[in-house]
């Protein structure tokens, strides 16, 4: 399970660097929509990894204190809810970010950053740990 933390580590790297590189683009239209479609990709994959990696697994397993379950659900729940406001904003913009449209686009990708960004510093700095220390446990 140690190698699992560390490609979904990797893999928030790569996102916050596409983030960034999104964020930064000049505050003009047009955006560059191959880097949306890859962070799309990068966010959709490392949620489903993070899904099937860790949370069904985890599920499976019967010596789970009722504190680790509720820890894991809560985690689970706030993970579909940024795959959620994720696949909203993806289909939204990836295939009609029109100049009209793209003030709201910045205004979007400045909340769903800031999600990510939240959820990143979750993950490494309590989801991981917790993760080491239950599997050291098993």
């Amino acid at each position: 399970m140690e190698d699992t933390i560390q490609v979904l580590e990797r893999e928030h790297r790569v996102i916050e660097d596409l983030m960034r590189e999104l964020s930064s683009t000049k505050e003009e239209y047009p955006v560059d929509v191959g880097l949306l479609f890859k962070l799309e990709a990068a966010v959709l994959k490392h949620i489903a990894k993070e899904d099937s990696r860790i949370y069904i697994p985890l599920k499976r397993i019967v010596k789970l204190s009722d504190e680790a379950v509720k820890f894991l659900d809560v985690s689970r729940d706030k993970l579909e809810d940024i795959k959620i406001q994720s696949l909203i904003f993806f289909e939204k913009y990836k295939g009609s970010l029109t100049q009209e449209l793209y003030s709201e686009f910045r205004q979007d990708l400045f909340r769903l950053k800031k999600k990510m960004d939240e959820r990143i510093r979750f993950e490494d700095s309590e989801l991981f740990p917790f993760l080491k220390n239950l599997w050291s446990k098993l």
